[in-house]
């Protein structure tokens, strides 16, 4: 049988979007907004496959983009910088036909490497098929409850406390209204990476997340303010029923007056009253347990995320699983300067994305 399975240009993303917005899997990641931010950053090729009927309905599909990398090979991924992005089918058949259309045009592009990045929702790919290569997850708060409820239900000592105790100190909240506030939030960000050794997103990618998702009423930043000065932020995505604690930093010092559950608080309070359903705590490491504690204090649900491999490529030891590289980079990032760090993330960060 002829394959259904078909490339989409940049002229059927209106089409693309309207199927995301209607599939029960569909989620922010799988946007062509989403695509307009990484391509925006990282000047990556976009492939969005879809199985379209007789009829030129889209019934299936999924976003990939194209990595070519001497550092950490050339492979597809499901998606940069998503925490998931699952394929959008109905049935395994779907899926089936999806992926050996996406493997054979692996192969022709030379691609020796695919990952593909699920959630606990996606059955399609069952753990014995699976090449795991990373553990994440991330707690889920239904936030249905009146609030009240929902902050009954958080750990007395370490959540509600530390939600009085910012109140007290005197902490008020902001929200970002510019892309000059946006850039503060990335310095932020950027001296929270290079504390923890980490390689920080490129201050563009903020950018381009502000500019094209503000457009759609799906990004906030929130900041804590402590008598008249900044010290804490969160940016949050919103989409369908969801939103998403994307990313969060505080500054040195500050952490006393419990800015972050402060800001996590006003973001669950705002998502209520604007008819979102769930909140999302956003990705977390598997080796990252007091940042696990932390989100499952809030009385969230666990819910784990798939990185597979689905090929198995000659250099699977890239720079992005070596541990002694990464260890090296931990040390050179904590001792580096801020500016140095920034200049780190936009020369390296498009290799391990």
């Amino acid at each position: 049988m002829p394959s259904r399975v078909f490339l989409l240009d940049a002229s059927q993303m209106d089409r693309w979007d309207e199927f995301v917005q209607k599939h029960p899997l569909g989620s922010i990641y799988h946007t062509s907004s989403w695509r307009d931010v990484v391509q925006g950053t990282y000047s990556l090729e976009p492939f969005y496959f879809a199985l379209i009927d007789e009829s030129g309905e889209i019934q299936a599909g999924l976003p990939l983009f194209e990595i070519r990398s001497f550092l950490t090979r050339n492979r597809f991924s499901t998606l940069p910088c998503a925490q998931s992005c699952d394929p959008l089918v109905s049935n395994e058949e779907q899926y089936l036909e999806i992926k050996k259309v996406v493997l054979q045009f692996a192969g022709e592009k030379n691609l020796n490497g695919w990952e593909l990045k699920t959630s606990h929702l996606f059955p399609f790919e069952t753990h014995a098929a699976r090449a795991s290569v990373t553990k994440y997850f991330t707690y889920v708060l239904d936030i249905a409850e009146p609030v009240d409820v929902l902050f009954s239900h958080f750990h007395k000592s370490f959540i509600q406390r530390s939600i009085k105790k910012a109140y007290r100190s005197g902490l008020s909240l902001k929200c970002c209204d510019s892309i000059e506030e946006v850039r503060y939030f990335h310095r932020l960000y950027l001296h929270m990476r290079r504390q923890k050794g980490l390689l920080p997103q490129p201050g563009l990618f903020f950018d381009n997340l502000w500019n094209v998702m503000k457009r759609e009423n799906r990004i906030d930043i929130l900041f804590a303010s402590y008598r008249g000065m900044i010290i804490s932020g969160v940016m949050l995505l919103k989409y369908g029923e969801r939103v998403i604690y994307e990313y969060g930093a505080t500054r040195p010092g500050y952490h006393r007056f419990s800015p972050s559950p402060f800001l996590l608080w006003e973001a669950i309070q705002r998502s209520k009253a604007e008819g979102y359903r769930l909140f999302d705590f956003g990705r977390t490491a598997s080796s990252e347990e007091n940042l696990s504690l932390f989100k499952k204090r809030w009385g969230a649900t666990l819910q784990p995320f798939f990185y597979s491999d689905l090929i198995k490529g000659s250099d699977s030891s890239s720079l992005r699983r070596n541990k002694k590289m990464k260890t090296l980079m931990s040390l050179v990032m904590r001792v580096l300067p801020d500016w140095a760090c920034d200049y780190a993330g936009r020369l390296l960060y498009k290799h391990l994305l």
